[in-house]
């Protein structure tokens, strides 16, 4: 499943109360903010099917 960052401000928005870091960055950063949270849960997931 892919989380696009429509999907992330959409969450971030209406679920975090402490959101404004999210709010406030631009495309790119929250980009590479997704791009590291879906590889850390490839890899915990992953090793956990192991």
């Amino acid at each position: 499943m892919i989380i696009t960052i429509t999907d992330a401000d959409t969450y971030f928005i209406s679920f975090v109360l402490h959101n404004a870091e999210w709010v406030d960055a631009d495309q790119e950063w929250k980009q590479r903010a997704l791009n590291n949270a879906t590889n850390q849960l490839y890899r915990i997931y992953t090793a956990m099917m192991r």
